[in-house]
């Protein structure tokens, strides 16, 4: 808990990426910024029985930074879970070179909530929500754009990745590498995004499956502008694939 002007830094990793920090019983990391400042985690792996890193950024905050190189998991709740009140957004990184992090959450791999100001930007190689949603990104109006890419898996019980921007700049969403491989499935939806305040709406795949409604879902409102959707290998769903 952070009562300081400053903000928060916390780091745990090494050269093999092998370190760890685990929690039996509660989040594996946990971090709530009060006063000022930005929030930035850098670790390598991290477990814990309900979130494996839950962060809370108060509106005298600025931005929150996630970077995970090796593998995050919540048990009962969350991966990655990030609510920022603070004014310059939210960048999650959990990536490597070999494209095997991986992000695990009982109901979300990745949830990230952004509601004063600056842009979200999420890339995670894998991510899975068993219940819910593998990504999950939310923007409010006073945020400007959003960007999603996963270069391998993201499975959610709803949705694989879901992204919602009320703020200015529009939402991109890659799910793609350059195999083909590439997988975003749901329940529901293997892809949705909505764009409600402006921008355009930028959607690559190469595979996604939406078991009960669609493979991509794309909903621009009358502020947007455009929607571009390019589908490199299948897109499939229960109602329509695109």
């Amino acid at each position: 808990y952070n009562y300081g002007s400053e903000g928060v830094t916390v780091t745990a990793t090494n050269a093999d990426n092998t370190s760890l920090i685990n929690s039996d019983d509660n989040d594996g990391i946990y971090i709530k910024n009060y006063n000022g400042g930005a929030v930035a985690v850098t670790v390598d792996n991290v477990s814990g029985d309900d979130r494996g890193i839950g962060i809370e950024n108060d509106a005298a905050g600025t931005s929150v930074s996630v970077t995970v190189n090796g593998t995050v998991s919540g048990t009962n709740e969350k991966g990655i879970e990030v609510e920022n009140l603070g004014s310059a957004g939210v960048t999650v990184l959990a990536t490597n070179a070999t494209n095997t992090a991986q992000v695990t959450g009982y109901d979300y791999g990745v949830d990230v909530r952004n509601y004063n100001g600056g842009a979200v930007d999420v890339t995670a190689d894998n991510a899975t929500g068993t219940t819910d949603a593998g990504i999950y990104v939310y923007n409010d109006l006073a945020g400007s754009t959003v960007s999603v890419t996963s270069a391998g898996t993201t499975t959610g019980g709803f949705y694989g990745i879901r992204a919602r921007n009320e703020g200015t700049g529009g939402v991109t969403v890659t799910s793609s590498n350059p195999d083909g491989t590439a997988q975003a499935t749901g329940g529901r939806y293997g892809i949705i995004v909505s764009n409600i305040s402006g921008g355009a709406i930028n959607v690559t795949a190469n595979n996604t499956t939406g078991t009960d409604y669609y493979g991509i879902y794309a909903y621009n409102d009358p502020a947007g502008t455009d929607i571009t959707i390019n589908s490199t290998v299948d897109a499939l769903g229960g109602y329509h694939g695109i």
